[in-house]
């Protein structure tokens, strides 16, 4: 179970400090979950990074199963959380499997071999994210849909119980969103993992996710779409003469 309680993200440089996000609290078990929406800039990527200790907290707590996060080793850390960012800087020499297999890492070391059963994993992640004729081929050669199905499953394979995405449908046609966010689905029931993802593809979102964690002015609100959509926090979103929230059929409608 990972809880958040009273957690404020931003920077430090020197002796300034700029909050971005605060108050930030909520719960999740396995099987969950969490779409983190808000308008560019409300700091989903720095929760994110923050979650995933790639940045310090400036206040509050982060627990796993009732012991802070940062009491654990890296290489334990690397075991419960994964994470998939935007950045894709990856050497034109490497392929799919290349990639995919960095996710045993934490498990084997960085020369670590494979055994029987990290190939295994790696069969079954390949045959999950639809890419066996394509593994073997260069990152260069792939599609940014299919470079985001790897990039999934290399989280997949590093087998932790937290898989933390930041824009997983980024640049992404309506074809690959559908695929993506059917893969975090899939993964999230039949492997009882809790899939957390920053988005702009809101309604998306609001379909799929079991809980919303909605970033709006340095607050947050935490529920599920269902709840945060009777609270009216929703409605606060976007400016309402350009985008409207319709209540009945819970998703966001442009005003035109």
């Amino acid at each position: 179970m990972l809880t958040v309680e009273n957690l404020t993200t931003g920077y430090k440089s020197g002796n300034k400090t700029t909050a971005v996000s605060q108050k930030i609290s909520f719960t999740l078990k396995k099987g969950d979950i969490l779409g983190i929406i808000g308008r560019n800039g409300s700091g989903k990527s720095t929760l994110l990074k923050t979650l995933a200790q790639l940045i310090p907290k400036l206040e509050g707590s982060i627990s796993y199963d009732g012991k802070s996060l940062a009491a654990f080793s890296s290489t334990v850390q690397s075991q419960l959380l994964s994470i998939v960012t935007t950045t894709r800087d990856f050497s034109g020499i490497l392929t799919g499997f290349d990639i995919l297999r960095l996710g045993r890492h934490p498990h084997n070391g960085w020369y670590g071999k494979l055994n029987e059963n990290d190939k295994n994993i790696l069969k079954e992640v390949i045959q999950k994210i639809g890419m066996e004729n394509l593994i073997n081929q260069r990152v260069t050669k792939l599609s940014d849909g299919q470079l985001q199905k790897i990039l999934i499953g290399r989280a997949m394979v590093q087998q932790t119980d937290f898989i933390l995405l930041d824009e997983p449908t980024n640049h992404l046609d309506l074809h690959h969103k559908a695929e993506v966010f059917r893969l975090l689905k899939t993964t999230a029931l039949e492997q009882n993992k809790t899939i957390l993802f920053s988005t702009h593809e809101i309604n998306h979102a609001l379909q799929l996710c079991t809980h919303i964690l909605l970033l709006n002015d340095g607050e947050a609100y935490f529920g599920s779409p269902k709840e945060l959509s009777n609270k009216g926090v929703m409605k606060k979103l976007f400016p309402k003469e350009l985008v409207a929230f319709d209540t009945e059929n819970n998703q966001f409608k442009i005003c035109y």
